[in-house]
């Protein structure tokens, strides 16, 4: 359970902190109160009239989105020897809400941008790496003086320099076009001028923004 030292049921001296006399005793003492914390916790404790130790029997905490909200308190309630701890949101600055979404669009286009894609020679499908660790050997390959025996998964296919060129050419489109639809996407964040535009846009492209 946790615990608050109070004054006058108006200033939180302390807390809310797991029962810890020592911490507790320190501050007792800078109040220059003659009194001893007791080991183990009591529950509720009147240590004079103006001061005492509450315990925190509920803490109500609204539902945040920490794209867009950020939460505000607590606010205390004292009934019955117990405090309650209160908690309310509110939009967070416009600026740092578009950067959160911005960040979170950032990652999905990096999923996207490793993905891999694909490319169809003499009729067959072929799965082209794109990620940032395999990228080179698709330049390599393009320089080359070919034909060129690759290997796709299990099976070999002969390429020829245009077939290697055409996929460098198709591993680059693909990464550019995550990049070019990420960067469409914060430029329509961008144009909007409200918190609650940015709701709307949050709702609306909830695929986008949440999964890739």
């Amino acid at each position: 359970m946790k615990y608050l030292l109070v004054e006058n049921q108006t200033y939180v001296l302390m807390g809310p902190i797991d029962w810890r006399p020592r911490m507790l005793q320190s501050e007792i003492d800078e109040l220059s109160i003659p009194w001893a914390v007791p080991p183990v916790e009591q529950g509720y404790i009147k240590i004079t009239d103006n001061y005492e130790i509450f315990p925190v029997v509920e803490t109500i905490m609204p539902n945040c989105d920490s794209l867009l909200e950020e939460l505000v308190g607590p606010s205390y309630i004292f009934n019955n020897n117990q405090a309650t701890l209160t908690y309310t949101k509110k939009f967070i600055d416009i600026a740092i809400a578009k950067n959160n979404i911005k960040n979170k669009i950032a990652a999905s286009r990096y999923i996207k941008e490793n993905a891999g894609t694909t490319i169809t020679i003499n009729g067959n499908t072929y799965n082209l790496e794109t990620d940032r660790d395999n990228r080179a050997k698709w330049y390599q390959l393009a320089n080359l003086p070919g034909p060129t025996n690759w290997k796709f998964g299990y099976n070999y296919v002969t390429l020829t320099n245009t077939d290697a060129n055409n996929i460098l050419e198709a591993v680059k489109t693909y990464i550019q076009t995550q990049f070019d639809w990420e960067m469409n996407i914060c430029n329509e964040i961008d144009a909007l001028n409200s918190i609650s535009d940015l709701q709307t846009f949050t709702v609306t492209n909830a695929n986008v923004i949440r999964n890739v």
